[in-house]
């Protein structure tokens, strides 16, 4: 069988992978041994107190902020969306998906 550069890599990388992962996957399997019972509980009590935290912190905002521009950047397939506020505050988001099949949606609504 011939072997091309591509697939050389492709496999080598693979094999890579698969080394690396053995001891990921060794620690799963021990912790899957433990008592499942009260690992869940004491992570659903954690999570209970993270969700009674607030999210936005509404006394670092004495104002509204009045949005004055919204903008949809693109390059190269890539998408930032940058916000300016009316007093010269600015934002900036970098797109984590494919925004070219959102970005009909975001310029219209």
């Amino acid at each position: 069988m011939k072997t091309d550069r591509r697939k050389f890599i492709s496999q080598s990388v693979a094999g890579g992978l698969a080394a690396g992962a053995i001891p990921w996957v060794s620690h799963i399997v021990k912790e899957k041994g433990k008592s499942r019972d009260s690992s869940i509980g004491s992570r659903d009590e954690k999570l209970g107190e993270i969700l009674k935290q607030p999210v936005l912190k509404k006394e670092l905002f004495t104002s509204p902020v009045i949005i004055e521009t919204l903008e949809l950047l693109e390059y190269d397939g890539r998408y930032i969306c940058r916000v300016r506020s009316s007093d010269g505050a600015e934002g900036i988001s970098v797109s984590h998906y494919d925004m070219s099949i959102f970005f009909p949606i975001f310029i219209k609504k």
